[in-house]
Formats: C-alpha cells, sequence, structure tokens
C-alpha cells in the first residue's frame, strides 16, 4: 500500500467495550510533532507505532494518554 491513508492499521477503531484513551504522535525532520490517530486503546497506538517503525519511515513516533 502506497499511501497511510488506504493503510487499515491506521484506519478509525471500531467500537470495543475497553474506552480508547491514546494518540499516536510523530515528530517530523524540522521538530514538529503532529497528532497521527486519537481514541485509541494503548494496545492498538502501539500496534500502529511498530507498524510505521517496521515500515521503515525515518520520522520519531510516540504514544502518549489523550488530553
Amino acid at each position: 500500500m502506497d499511501s497511510l491513508n488506504s493503510d487499515p492499521i491506521l484506519q478509525p477503531a471500531a467500537e470495543s467495550a475497553e474506552q480508547p484513551v491514546w494518540r499516536l504522535m510523530r515528530l517530523d525532520d524540522n521538530g514538529n510533532h503532529f497528532e497521527i490517530a486519537r481514541d485509541l486503546s494503548r494496545q492498538e497506538a502501539q500496534a500502529r507505532q511498530k507498524h510505521l517503525e517496521d515500515a521503515g519511515h525515518k520520522q520519531f513516533y510516540w504514544i502518549q494518554p489523550q488530553a
């Protein structure tokens, strides 16, 4: 898949019994940070972070609790 938007792992989460409270963030080469995804469970956020890192994306990704 060429586009992050078409990647199913980056699509919004389906509703679940667990209340999602995490978001996935990215730091670009210029020091700007962006929210990539929100309303995630911690497990889902970690899986998406790992997917991006394993795909060879050079930016820095992290998860954090959603305010």
